[in-house]
C-alpha cells in the first residue's frame, strides 16, 4: 500500500465531524486542514494549515511541498463522503495501476452545478474528448499521486483546468468510475443562491477557463479548428456584388413614433415569401428587407411584388451574413429579424418589437424551457447557457442572438455595428458587454419549424458543418472577452 496524505480544504470554521472521523480512519501518514480560521474545531494543532486568501486550488498546490504521501486525496471539509465511498475512491490509486483518479459525473446534473457542467462538457468537446464522464474544473473529490503533480510547472499547477488537460496530454493512467454527490453545503458554499449572476466561485472558474483558452487562441486564432468555410464575410466590404430594388412601408404612430424594420435573408423561398411578406405587413413596418442572396428560383420577383425592399446577389451569403447586410440598409428604430423558411404571424412578433418600444436593447426569443432536456445532450446548447455564464447573465440561460426572431435596438446597433452582427455571438457578447438591456421577450418554437437541410445538420463524422460553425461562432465571442475584460488577461 502506497502512503496517504489526506488534504481538506477548510475556508471557514465550518467542518464535517463525520467527514474528518472518516478520513483519520484511512490510516493516513498525515491530515493538512487547510483553514484561513484558527477557530476550527475538531481539528488537532498539528493537522492545522493556514492558508489566508488563497482560492480551494490554490491553497492545495501550495500545501503540496509539505506533504509526506506518494497518493494525495484532495477534499472539501464541508462536504460528506462515507468510509466505505473514499476507500473505493482511493483503490485504483493506492492499490491499482492508477495515477489519478477523479470524481464521474452523475446522471443529472443539479441546477447549482449547470455552469461547472457546461464549461467541462464544451471542454471536452473542444479538446476533442468527446466521452465528459468528469469535471474539466478538477473539483473536489480528486486523489493523485504526489509524483505526478510535482512533475508539472508552477504556470500549469496555478490553472486546475491545465492540471486536469496535463492529466491526459501526458498520458497519466485516469480512473473515473465512481460517482459521489457532494452534499447541498458544498454545493451552496460555492455557488450560493445566485441564479441570474454568477457565484464567486464561478467567476474564478470562468476565469481559469479564459486563461486556459489564452495560449489556444495565440495559436488557433480565435475559432480554433471551428471554421465557417461558406460564410461570405468578404461581401460585407463590397458594394459591387448586389443590387437594390427599394420597395414600400407606412410610417405608423403604433409604437411610440419608433418606425420597424423587418429584415428577412432569403435563398429560394418562392412557396413561402410572398404569404410571409402580406403578414408581416400587419405591424406596420417602415420597410421589409429581403436579402436575397444564391436565389435559383422566383424569390426576388415575389418579394418585389410584395413591395418589399430586394438586396440581391447572386451567389449565396451563408449564415447571418444577410442580415448584417439588411441592417446596414435599415432606416428603422427598431430592426426586427426573421427567416425567409418560417412563417410567423404578427401577433406572435409584435411582443419583440413592444419590447424594443418599452427600452429593452435586444429583445430575443426565449428558449429557456428546453434547458433541462438539451444542455446535456448538445453542445451547441451548451455554449449558449457557457456564453451567457461567461456575460454574467445566466439568467438568459440558453437564449442567444443565434435563434429568431429577435430584435435590436438602432441605438444598440450602432454601437456594436452592423456588420457584428454576421458574427451573432460576437454582436450579442458586445451587447451585454457594453451594458444594452438584454432580455427574453417570448417563447417561440423555430426548431420545430426549420427546414432539415442534410448537408448542413448531418455529418458522418464528428460535428454536423452548422455545429461547427456555431461553436466557432461562440469562441470568437469569448475571444472577444478575453481582449475586452481585462479581468481574463495577465
Amino acid at each position: 500500500m502506497k502512503k496517504l496524505s489526506v488534504l481538506l480544504f477548510a475556508p471557514n470554521e465550518h467542518i464535517s465531524q463525520e467527514l474528518l472521523l472518516h478520513v483519520r480512519a484511512l490510516h493516513s501518514v498525515e491530515v493538512k486542514v487547510i483553514t484561513n480560521d484558527s477557530r476550527l474545531t475538531f481539528v488537532d494543532e498539528d493537522e492545522m494549515v493556514r492558508k489566508d486568501g488563497l482560492s480551494e486550488h490554490e491553497a492545495f498546490m501550495q500545501t503540496i511541498s509539505t506533504t509526506s504521501g506518494e497518493v494525495l486525496l484532495f477534499l472539501d471539509a464541508t462536504m460528506y463522503m462515507s468510509l466505505s465511498q473514499l476507500q473505493q475512491f482511493l483503490n485504483p490509486v493506492l492499490y491499482g495501476g492508477s495515477d489519478v483518479a477523479l470524481n464521474k459525473w452523475s446522471q443529472k446534473v443539479d441546477d447549482s452545478l449547470k455552469v461547472e457542467y457546461v464549461w467541462s462538457y464544451v471542454f471536452h468537446d473542444m479538446m476533442k474528448r468527446p466521452v465528459h464522464e468528469t469535471n474539466a474544473y478538477l473539483s473536489v473529490p480528486f486523489a493523485c499521486k504526489r509524483d505526478v503533480l510535482v512533475s508539472l510547472p508552477h504556470y500549469v499547477l496555478c490553472n486546475p483546468v491545465a492540471v486536469y488537460h496535463s492529466f491526459y496530454e501526458k498520458k497519466w493512467k485516469v480512473s473515473c468510475y465512481l460517482s459521489i454527490d457532494p452534499c447541498s453545503s458544498l454545493c451552496y458554499k460555492k455557488h450560493g443562491e445566485h441564479r441570474f449572476k454568477q457565484s464567486s466561485y464561478e467567476q474564478q472558474m470562468v476565469t481559469d477557463y479564459f486563461r486556459f483558452l489564452q495560449p489556444q487562441f495565440f495559436t488557433g486564432g480565435a475559432r480554433l479548428h471551428y471554421q465557417h468555410p461558406n460564410r461570405k464575410m468578404q461581401l460585407l466590404e463590397d458594394e459591387q456584388k448586389f443590387t437594390v430594388h427599394y420597395g414600400w412601408g407606412k410610417r405608423t404612430t403604433r409604437y411610440g413614433g419608433k418606425q420597424v424594420s423587418v429584415i428577412i435573408p432569403a435563398k429560394n423561398e418562392e412557396k413561402l415569401i410572398s404569404s410571409l411578406i402580406q403578414e408581416l405587413r400587419r405591424l406596420e413596418p417602415l420597410e421589409i428587407i429581403v436579402v436575397v442572396n444564391g436565389s435559383r428560383d422566383q424569390t426576388e420577383l415575389y418579394a418585389k411584388e410584395g413591395g418589399a425592399t430586394t438586396v440581391v446577389f447572386e451567389e449565396a451569403l451563408g449564415h447571418d451574413v444577410g442580415r448584417a447586410i439588411g441592417a446596414q440598409h435599415a432606416k428603422g428604430d427598431i430592426l426586427l429579424f426573421v427567416d425567409g423558411d418560417l412563417f410567423l404571424y404578427a401577433q406572435q412578433l409584435l411582443p419583440f418589437i413592444k419590447a424594443i418600444e418599452s427600452g429593452v436593447d435586444v429583445a430575443l426569443n426565449d428558449l429557456n424551457d428546453l434547458m433541462d432536456t438539451s444542455i446535456q445532450d448538445h453542445i451547441v446548447s451548451a455554449w449558449k447557457y457557457a456564453l451567457n455564464s461567461a456575460l454574467n447573465r445566466k439568467d438568459l440561460k440558453m437564449s442567444s442572438l443565434t435563434a429568431v426572431p429577435h430584435a435590436i435596438s438602432r441605438t444598440c446597433l450602432e454601437k456594436i455595428g452592423w456588420k457584428t452582427l454576421a458574427i451573432p455571438c460576437v454582436a450579442y457578447a458586445k451587447a451585454v458587454q457594453q451594458g444594452f438591456d438584454v432580455e427574453v421577450v417570448r417563447r417561440i418554437d423555430v426548431d420545430r419549424m426549420n427546414k432539415i437541410r442534410p448537408h448542413l445538420h448531418f455529418s458522418q463524422t464528428g460535428h454536423a458543418p452548422l455545429t461547427e460553425l456555431i461553436i466557432g461562432d461562440h469562441l470568437e465571442a469569448i475571444h472577444y472577452l478575453m481582449h475586452s475584460v481585462s479581468l481574463f488577461i495577465e
